[in-house]
């Protein structure tokens, strides 16, 4: 008798420490994933490679940059990846009226995904909006590129973790001929070099 309330001891023990180890590890798994409604606690540092959060955007700049802020603290943010039209260039002032459009569509709301930081200082992110009418993510980079108002970054491409959505994007806009593939525009980086 006493074997089998030793054993019937030893089996309730088991269960439990198995529970509360499925409950720890639950725990775990959920803080690891990020709260896009609540923006991360470490406000004073910006965002690890790899991790996102949520932004309020304060400016649109142009077609390929946004100034954001989380909890009074400014970030300028170039988008990885992709290069639209400057603004004095043909479709420079459409890429920014249409990013601020997508911008608005969020509320003002968008997730930066951070995975480098350029030589002015700037995070180089992908940018996604998240909106009741869609229900999910959608790339910035991506619906810019589909809307022929921004091309493919051939040097910064490989850096983008969604670059092969990007480069698919990019191909829908050439075959329908919009935006800067119904013409012979000049590349933004070809551009900025001429004006230096």
């Amino acid at each position: 008798m006493r074997y089998i309330q030793g054993l019937f001891g030893s089996v309730a023990l088991g269960v439990l420490l198995l529970a509360i180890a499925l409950i720890s590890v639950t725990q775990q798994t959920s803080a690891n994933r990020p709260d896009y409604d609540n923006p991360s606690p470490r406000t004073s540092l910006p965002p690890e490679p790899g991790q996102s959060r949520a932004w309020e955007v304060v400016r649109v700049s142009d077609g390929d940059t946004l100034t954001v802020r989380s909890n009074g603290r400014e970030q300028k943010v170039r988008f990885c990846g992709i290069d639209a039209p400057e603004n004095a260039q043909p479709l420079g002032h459409e890429a920014r009226v249409y990013l601020q459009q997508l911008v608005d569509q969020a509320d003002g709301r968008v997730i930066v995904m951070e995975t480098d930081r350029d030589r002015y200082g700037r995070l180089v992110a992908e940018v996604f909006t998240l909106t009741e009418n869609y229900g999910e993510e959608r790339s910035l980079q991506a619906e810019l590129l589909a809307a022929g108002l921004a091309y493919i970054y051939p040097a910064y491409i490989s850096d983008c973790p969604n670059g092969s959505v990007f480069k698919e994007a990019e191909a829908i806009a050439k075959e329908k001929q919009v935006g800067v593939w119904n013409g012979n525009y000049q590349r933004p980086w070809d551009y900025r070099k001429a004006i230096r």
